[in-house]
């Protein structure tokens, strides 16, 4: 194929060229069979930590889920028995890990990441008519949240414990040592977590490659002795005992999910792992609206999945009074924390507008002061929460001070949903419709994943020009301290309110999260009745 093509190299200054002959010579050099050593031993490291880190909660699942499932009242350890529920582990396994989530969920990925809050970013995108229904999906992704916190809070307890367990077969006497062993393995578990996704596939990659290479030899030894237990892959098993056991087969679905606990993590991982690293290793709103398909492919899909989801859920009902309800309990009071937050913040929000006025108003006012406003040497960088109003510092800077720094800067940080922002699309400059005046507002946007620091936007900024002088070493910050105070406005209960205002002492400083030079703040404060 003739001609030429242009590779866009990202970069904040400038887009570089290459014609085709050039950019694929070195690629047609060095096809997929010839990769160096290194990235195959990076491809190598990145699967091998996948099959640690995403894979290490299925892998373990039969330690519980085998003795769980023949716990069960009626389910015996006879051939209908065995046959069943080993039918019923394949097919779920299949269904759950394999089809849900390898094939579907974890094409649902936002920009590289995973998990529920991932999903709340992709149909907030969407065009989802009417704030209600945002809101709602907002809170659907926040009590998803909140299952997960519950979910984790035993899901490592149950898995480790179940590992331990194996002591008191080999050596009875050890019985007794089973619950310090297993505290003392949570405890260094959590230790290292701090360390990051890199050390734990470090060292459980290597582990579970034996735990499943264990299984895989022991289980091939028992069905060369037996090959006929391969019948009980076929699905009709499963059915045959649900028609022949229908209470027991339902009551067993609540130990048959075991085997896909930790299935959440193919996904939730994806920001961690490669797509293709867990594929080596081992919903629907999105699917119709971001993927565009049809009705008639979406709706027996979802039903389909929903049938087999409801079916466990049910299933596990009868589990909520002998335990079930501690893992709930954690997760409605998460939820709780969480939307008192989201709905406190929405008031504050809404109160601090008021009180800031029209950013465009300000400008214009500032621009007709008669006599003019006093303008002293330097730069003042003043934080604010969008373009529409005034940074609160600006305007008390202004009527207490009656003063302004000759060159004005107002920046307002963006948090995205996706991971990281280009540095190409970094910063937006605005000269709010005067170029005369020294105020500038800058629109600094930052995925969730980036390290925002408004001192290296400037300097961004600054280096691509901008229509006022800004000294970034010598600048002045002036922040906004909010004191909320508690009121009798409507919009949240007491209740709400006080916890709000507990929850917002422990929010962390516009001064440390912008990395704002400690010795170059001013701080104004505002107080806000809630």
């Amino acid at each position: 194929m003739g001609g030429q093509f242009t590779r866009m190299v990202n970069s904040p200054y400038a887009h570089v060229s290459a014609p085709e002959g050039e950019a694929e010579g070195a690629a047609a050099a060095r096809p997929d069979a010839g990769k160096s050593a290194a990235a195959k031993a990076g491809t190598a490291a990145l699967t091998l930590g996948a099959l640690g880190v995403v894979f290490g909660d299925i892998g373990t699942s039969p330690l519980y889920a085998m003795i769980s499932i023949f716990g069960v009242h009626g389910v015996r350890p006879n051939a209908a028995g065995v046959d069943g529920m080993i039918s019923l582990i394949v097919w779920t396994i299949i269904l759950v890990v394999m089809v849900k989530y390898m094939t579907f969920v974890m094409r649902a990925d936002n920009r590289g990441e995973g998990g529920i809050m991932a999903l709340v970013a992709l149909v907030l995108r969407l065009p989802v008519k009417g704030q209600a229904r945002k809101a709602a999906l907002v809170l659907l992704g926040i009590f998803g949240v909140a299952l997960f916190f519950g979910d984790g809070t035993i899901t490592p307890a149950i898995s480790v414990i179940s590992s331990v367990e194996g002591l008191e077969t080999s050596a009875p006497g050890l019985k007794s040592f089973v619950l310090p062993i297993t505290l003392a393995l949570l405890t260094v578990l959590f230790v290292i977590q701090q360390f990051g996704t890199r050390l734990i596939g470090r060292l459980f990659g290597p582990a579970m490659m034996v735990w499943f290479a264990v299984l895989a030899v022991s289980g091939l030894d028992k069905i060369i002795g037996n090959p006929v237990v391969l019948k009980a892959l076929s699905p009709s098993y499963g059915f045959a005992f649900f028609l022949d056991h229908p209470l027991t087969g339902f009551l067993a679905l609540a130990a048959v999910v075991l085997v896909v606990t930790g299935s959440e993590a193919v996904y939730a991982d994806l920001g961690q792992f490669s797509r293709r690293s867990i594929w080596r290793g081992g919903i629907f709103v999105v699917v119709r609206m971001r993927w565009k398909k049809p009705l008639w492919i979406v709706l027996p899909g979802a039903a389909a999945f929903i049938t087999v989801d409801l079916a466990f859920f049910s299933a596990n009902l009868t589990k909520v009074a002998s335990g079930g309800w501690f893992p709930l309990a954690i997760a409605l009071i998460i939820f709780t924390l969480l939307s008192t937050w989201q709905r406190g913040r929405g008031l504050v929000t809404a109160k601090r507008s008021a009180a800031e006025g029209k950013l465009r108003d300000f400008v214009e006012e500032v621009r007709t002061m008669d006599p003019p406003v006093h303008r002293v040497p330097g730069t003042a960088v003043f934080l604010s929460a969008g373009k529409q109003t005034t940074p609160l510092a600006l305007r008390a800077n202004l009527d207490y001070n009656h003063v302004l720094h000759e060159n004005v800067v107002i920046v307002s940080v963006e948090t995205e949903t996706v991971p990281h922002v280009d540095h190409s699309e970094r910063v937006a400059v605005d000269d709010l419709g005067c170029t005369d005046d020294g105020i500038v507002y800058l629109t600094v946007r930052y995925g969730f994943q980036d390290d925002q620091s408004v001192p290296a936007a400037l300097r961004e900024a600054a280096a691509q020009g901008l229509p006022v002088t800004i000294d970034v070493e010598n600048a002045i910050y002036f922040v906004s301290e909010i004191t909320i105070v508690l009121g009798d406005d409507p919009g949240m209960r007491r209740w709400r309110k006080r916890l709000f205002l507990l929850l917002s002492r422990t929010s962390k400083s516009p001064v440390a999260l912008f990395h704002l030079p400690e010795q170059h703040i001013v701080t104004l404060g505002y107080h806000i009745e809630l």
